[in-house]
């Protein structure tokens, strides 16, 4: 047993946990969720599991959009005891799970879509990736770059290997990539998302804004944003603020990174967001300093471990960062 692990079974019930929220009050802590499962076989977090999780956020947190947290960061207050719920991408069952538990429960939410998947023109990458692993009878595949897979060995190992491969593609190389992989596993690709892995429609997000959805920018296609040219990069910057703009009737100030992690961000990227009028990007990794870069605000992966949710939501994980 890991001694983080061990000092939060030993001071649960001690009260170490509440001891660790006053401790960390003036740490905001904001939590990034993708995709919410209404039973235990679809992918995502498991909805019984987010409901756990956001009760216990209003229970023991002040609760604000994240739009909203940053409209006024002259006021101390709201960094008292806040937390901040947000998803990326922006799946259907956003609005058939995730959003009707969070309006129950009065808990705000800031969802970053990305308009090439809510405009149909596209799904995303990575479930191309694990459609066409899902759905081949091919046993064993050779990869120029990645060698013989087989999937005797797992689909789930062979999805994060070709995955972790096309996050160091240009975007265009990564494109033709997953072209290749699927004449390779001689499985044609649906133009558009099957069932399970759909996304929102302008629509439902409509719906949602007038209830108090808070909707912002999470790029065109969903690329690598430090693999993109200056052209690529503009377009994958501007053309959403100007559909959410077309759409829903205000220009989103914040960005979130894809992927999300500090590879594929960098001063370049981080610049031309700046240009094309965003005030604020998020990344996807979690950090002692919250909201100490506009441009690269931490935010904590979740998952349905619920120590590791009660470590974050309670601030022991940021009493033991360095």
């Amino acid at each position: 047993m890991r001694l983080s692990s061990l000092i939060y079974k030993i001071a649960r019930p001690l009260g170490g946990l509440q001891l660790a929220r006053v401790l960390t009050r003036s740490h905001v802590r904001i939590f990034m969720y993708h995709r919410i499962s209404d039973n235990h076989i679809d992918e995502g977090l498991n909805a019984e599991n987010f409901k756990r999780q956001i009760q216990l956020v209003k229970m023991n947190f002040n609760t604000i959009s994240l739009s909203d947290l940053l409209s006024d960061r002259s006021s101390a207050q709201r960094y008292t005891n806040c937390a901040v719920i947000t998803f990326d991408d922006g799946y259907q069952d956003f609005y058939k799970t995730a959003y009707p538990i969070l309006r129950a429960e009065g808990v705000p939410v800031t969802i970053f879509v990305t308009t090439g998947f809510i405009d149909q023109e596209q799904w995303l990458w990575p479930d191309q990736i694990k459609y066409l692993l899902g759905n081949t009878d091919v046993k064993k595949f050779n990869l120029d770059a990645l060698g013989e897979l087989c999937m005797a060995e797992g689909r789930d190992r062979a999805w994060h290997k070709i995955s972790d491969h096309c996050l160091t593609l240009p975007n265009k190389e990564k494109l033709k990539f997953i072209v290749n992989l699927a004449k390779k596993l001689d499985t044609p690709l649906p133009k558009t998302a099957p069932p399970e892995y759909e996304g929102l429609t302008w629509g439902h997000l409509r719906e949602m804004k007038e209830t108090g959805l808070d909707v912002q920018s999470h790029s065109y296609s969903h690329p690598i944003m430090s693999n993109l040219d200056d052209r690529e990069l503009k377009f994958e910057l501007e053309e959403p603020i100007k559909r959410i703009h077309e759409e829903l009737g205000h220009k989103p100030n914040i960005f979130c990174y894809p992927n999300g992690q500090k590879i594929d961000f960098n001063d370049r990227v981080k610049a031309a967001i700046k240009m094309a009028g965003y005030e604020y990007a998020v990344a996807a990794f979690p950090g002692r300093h919250t909201l100490k870069d506009l441009y690269e605000i931490k935010r904590y992966p979740t998952s349905d471990n619920m120590e590791v949710f009660n470590k974050a939501l309670f601030g022991l994980t940021r009493l033991a960062a360095r």
